[in-house]
């Protein structure tokens, strides 16, 4: 599913996570703004990725498929997201600050 997936926006996952499946670990990760991905999956696969409760889509990545060991997987994963927030947290600053000089001009 994932290489059917293809890039997501960091902005729109809302968890990452590691589950068991079968004989598998699977790195699950949660977007939100689904309804923006629609496009990018077979009808089969966005029914199997969309769950409806939530209007988030789960998108999974076999570390086995990847050669990778799952923790390994995960690590990186988290550790791109946290970064991503952290970048889009000082982006926010800076267009705070702008819009507080601006205004006080």
């Amino acid at each position: 599913m994932a290489k059917a997936f293809g890039i997501g926006n960091w902005e729109d996952v809302t968890a990452i996570n590691l589950q068991k499946v079968g004989g598998d670990t699977l790195v699950i990760v949660t977007l939100s703004n689904a309804s923006n991905y629609k496009d990018r999956l077979p009808s089969m696969l966005w029914k199997m990725a969309y769950y409806e409760a939530t209007q988030e889509l789960n998108i999974m990545y076999s570390a086995s498929v990847i050669g990778i060991e799952p923790a390994e997987l995960y690590e990186l994963f988290m550790s791109y997201w946290q970064h991503s927030k952290k970048r889009i947290g000082d982006t926010l600053k800076a267009r705070n600050w702008k819009s507080t000089c601006i205004n006080t001009v």
